[in-house]
């Protein structure tokens, strides 16, 4: 049978609002359609040149009819007064465009006439200056490596490093918030910002067509204002405040602590420079602004580039003055090298400023940096003599990627010295560790060994009231026992842990080592969530306190402590992981320990990372995935990586005494059922037992297996008439385990569905209240159930059975939900370790604000944390 087919143009099909095809309108008779032509098509572009078209392309959107370069704007095009404001603003978007101003339109008001303007006026000015403006430093840096190597470092530090892309995005961000202030022209922008930051806002202001002028933070500070007049000022907001008592200025303040919520706009159109504008202001003491043209600056670049070329990592000296700064930061970041912190190839140094920390060294003589040529010098062999045998030892020059790939050629054994302090062991801490490791499956054997002997006899001479009451008695005994253990070992080997700077692979890191493998089968070495039960967390802070460490026993903290006796957590101070909560740092190849401390009543969100040396003050609040630098305080609410001050510090956080003993009081009730939380890890031996008592049952006379056993005390665990059946103990093994499996999972899934649920959120209560254990026990068994099941295929199948709301065609591993709350959309994809609900605990509250909504085709790598979803076709990277 032959069907009639018919080709139907894309355009020509018809949709509803919900992108469903409408049938009834589909287009199978001829349909005339008249070509319509916008203003571009209908201009006329012969003997136009380049000019001439990209100014028609600005009035294009405003000509409906057929028009040429000669045409009159308001007697033949019809252009009004508000058609000029938008054919000015798309023109001021063009680097060639962007003085044209309302009375040059009506001076030149044909296409042809503005473009012979304009190509007079910029003939009037001096061609080789204006190839030097072509080679402008905004241009130079956005085309030095974005292009070719966008992901190489632009600038890099300790803690800190950007790339190219970043530095631009950065940038343009920044910009953004110096168009939103407004500040008038054409007085210069002051920047009062260090490293990336630094540069992103000389960029930023070029970009906006601005000068800029670099800053320092000094006692000086309000007489270089005041001699500056800058239109705009851009700080942290702390700095910001400073100035505002510091100097009296009339200046814009530009917060770029504000960056980050607008990264992910369009970026603004860059406004160009011309050659005479100026690029940078230089201020030195004691003299007036020199303003420094893009024609002067590109001179001067250029006469710097041979010495920058060869050396991609640079450092500016601390004794650098801020005129050399400017002139260096610029060549530098024009030349596409990297600005570093420390170890550098090449050190840009003023005469007095030299430092003994490179081979090479730019030096610049003081106040002649505009007019004299830098000069490239060795330093003494006195001076290299003394560096450092951790730096000079290295096999290979630094990588341009990362400081941490100094350390390969100590991993690949290339290095020229192994030596890592002089008193590490490395090769004594090796054979211990090992000899630690080995040790384990011995424990394990150890473990069966009681349990073959001792209670596997029992199972055929008690009843299983009695076995489930001894399996309780000795998990309990067996926690216990443990963490008696480990506290001996804690005390005999290092005592109290204290301030310190100790070799890697040296005895203190040994007995260190110790200790923390010893802590991972016990009560503080276990695992802990948002959801965690409160008698676990109590118990927990009391075991904690017994190691040494100043915990608060109303305190909730999820994350692993380490290092225990410089570790501070006052009462009702919340800290979640799953970032351990540690006092050790291995920066450099050295053991460093210094003391954290969380205040009461403070908040410290899940994934973050509290350094070894900071402080979180009474009520302070630490966002989720923020890092809290060392020695740094927090005090007020922070965010970010690093941390840095978003808002200020809430009063109404501040704990009441009455508030943490009543707290205490419900907690230590609480806790006397910590042996509840064993009865899961006893399923499975009593599985076990059931199983055996089964196949006693077979047997006619019970009585002939009782007597059998306390007949003879030397016989064998097993009576001698099981061994008959001896064939069937693995098959009866395999089933009491899959059994466990299967009824783990629907017990778990009956639980979600069956126990009240959390009322729609907002919902808060106090954590020690039923409702607030019950969705905390959910919590925990759907964590238990996912991990047994990894990334198996049937997890959405299986979290969608236990209450979540679940579209089709999803994956996901390990999440930290709570079922209720989850609704994901269709075709998503989740890695592991994500924590995929917005309950969170926060000084003795239980808190669920909101439900998390992943809408349709969302993907997520690993540990990301979302409270309230994300929106369609979101792609969020690692956290």
């Amino acid at each position: 049978m032959l069907s009639q087919v018919k080709i139907v143009d894309s355009g020509d099909w018809k949709f509803n609002a919900s992108g469903k095809l409408l049938r009834n309108a589909v287009p199978l008779e001829e349909v005339v359609r008249e070509v319509k032509q916008d203003g571009w098509e209908a201009f006329d572009k012969s003997e136009c040149s380049e000019l001439e078209l990209e100014i028609a392309q600005c009035l294009a959107p405003q000509v409906t009819e057929a028009w040429s370069r000669n045409d009159h704007f308001m007697e033949d095009l019809g252009v009004d007064s508000g058609g000029f404001g938008r054919l000015i603003t798309k023109m001021r978007a063009r680097p060639r465009l962007h003085k044209v101003d309302l009375q040059m339109l009506f001076e030149y008001p044909t296409v042809a006439a503005l473009a012979k303007h304009l190509s007079e006026e910029s003939a009037d000015s001096d061609d080789e200056a204006t190839d030097s403006a072509g080679e402008t430093f905004v241009d130079a840096f956005l085309a030095s490596d974005v292009t070719a190597n966008p992901h190489s470092l632009c600038y890099e530090s300790r803690c800190e490093a950007l790339s190219h892309l970043q530095m631009q995005r950065l940038a343009s961000a920044y910009q953004r918030l110096l168009h939103r202030a407004k500040p008038r022209r054409p007085a210069p922008v002051a920047i009062l910002l260090q490293g990336y930051q630094q540069m992103a806002a000389m960029v930023a202001a070029c970009m906006e067509g601005f000068a800029f002028c670099l800053l320092d933070n000094t006692e000086h500070l309000a007489e270089q204002l005041q001699q500056l007049g800058p239109c705009a000022v851009m700080a942290e907001p702390q700095t910001l405040s400073e100035l505002a008592w510091k100097a009296q200025t009339s200046a814009a303040l530009v917060d770029v602590s504000g960056a980050s919520a607008v990264l992910a706009q369009a970026p603004l159109p860059n406004l160009g420079a011309q050659a005479q504008d100026a690029a940078c202001v230089a201020l030195a003491p004691g003299t007036h602004p020199l303003p420094l043209s893009h024609t002067q600056l590109a001179v001067l670049v250029e006469a710097w580039r041979p010495h920058l070329a060869p050396a991609k990592r640079v450092h500016l000296s601390a004794g650098l003055g801020t005129c050399p700064r400017t002139v260096a930061a610029v060549a530098a970041a024009s030349c596409g090298a990297t600005l570093v912190e420390e170890r550098p190839q090449l050190v840009i140094a003023e005469v007095s400023g030299r430092t003994t920390k490179c081979s090479q060294t730019l030096v610049v003589a003081g106040q002649t940096w505009f007019t004299a040529v830098p000069e490239a010098t060795r330093m003494p062999k006195s001076a290299t003599a003394s560096l450092d045998s951790r730096f000079s030892g290295l096999a290979c020059s630094p990588s341009n990627l990362s400081l941490a790939t100094e350390l390969g050629p100590y991993m690949l054994g290339r290095a020229k010295t192994r030596s890592y302090g002089p008193n590490s062991w490395p090769k004594l801490c090796a054979t211990v560790q090992g000899l630690a490791i080995l040790a384990q499956p011995v424990m394990v054997a150890a473990r069966l060994l009681l349990a073959e002997r001792v209670l596997l006899p029992m199972i055929f001479v008690a009843p299983m009231w009695l076995i489930a009451v001894v399996l309780l008695a000795l998990l309990t005994f067996e926690q216990f026992l443990r963490l008696f253990l480990l506290a001996a070992m804690k005390w005999i080997l290092i005592g109290r842990y204290r301030e310190g700077d100790h070799d890697i692979y040296s005895l203190y890191y040994l007995q260190h080592w110790l200790v923390e493998h010893m802590a991972k089968g016990t009560l503080v070495g276990q695992a802990a969530h948002q959801g965690s039960s409160i008698s676990f967390l109590f118990v927990r802070n009391l075991a904690l306190k017994a190691l040494g460490a100043n915990i608060h026993s109303t305190a909730v903290i999820t994350a692993r402590c380490v290092a225990y006796d410089l570790i501070s957590v006052d009462a009702l101070a919340t800290v979640h992981g799953p970032r351990h909560l540690t006092a050790v740092n291995y920066g450099e190849r050295r053991m460093v320990l210094r003391p954290v401390k969380v205040g009461a009543g403070a908040y410290v969100g899940a994934n973050c990372t509290l350094e070894p040396g900071c402080e979180v003050a009474p009520a302070g609040y630490v966002e989720p995935l923020s890092t809290v630098s060392s020695r740094m305080l927090v005090d007020s609410r922070v965010s970010g990586v690093p941390a840095k001050v978003v808002g200020p510090l809430d009063s109404s956080r501040l704990v009441k005494p009455e508030e943490v003993r009543s707290f205490r009081r419900w907690a230590a009730a609480l806790a006397t059922g910590y042996w509840i939380l064993l009865i899961p890890k006893a399923a499975m031996p009593l599985l076990a037992a059931v199983g055996f008592q089964l196949i006693a049952s077979f047997y006619k006379n019970k009585t002939e297996v009782k007597s059998e056993m306390l007949a003879d005390v030397h016989s064998d665990a097993l009576p001698l008439v099981f061994l008959d059946k001896l064939k069937w103990i693995p098959i009866l093994a395999f089933v009491v385990s899959t059994l466990h499996t299967v009824m783990q999972l629907l017990m778990t899934a009956a639980f979600c569905r069956l126990l009240p649920k959390v009322m729609q959120p907002p919902f808060q209560r106090s954590l020690v209240s039923i409702r607030a254990q019950i969705a905390g026990l959910k919590m925990s068994m759907v964590l238990q159930a996912s991990e047994m099941l990894a990334d198996a295929s049937i997890v959405p199948w299986f979290i969608r059975m236990c209450g979540a709301s679940f579209g089709h065609g999803c994956a996901m591993g390990l999440q930290v939900t709570l079922p209720e709350t989850l609704e994901v959309g269709d075709g998503c994809f989740f890695a592991t370790g994500n924590i995929l609900t917005s309950v969170d605990v926060d000084q003795g509250r239980f808190n669920v604000p909101c439900k998390t909504v992943m809408s349709d085709h969302t993907f997520l790598g690993n540990h990301n944390h979302l409270p309230q979803g994300l929106p369609e076709g979101s792609f969020c990277g690692v956290g």
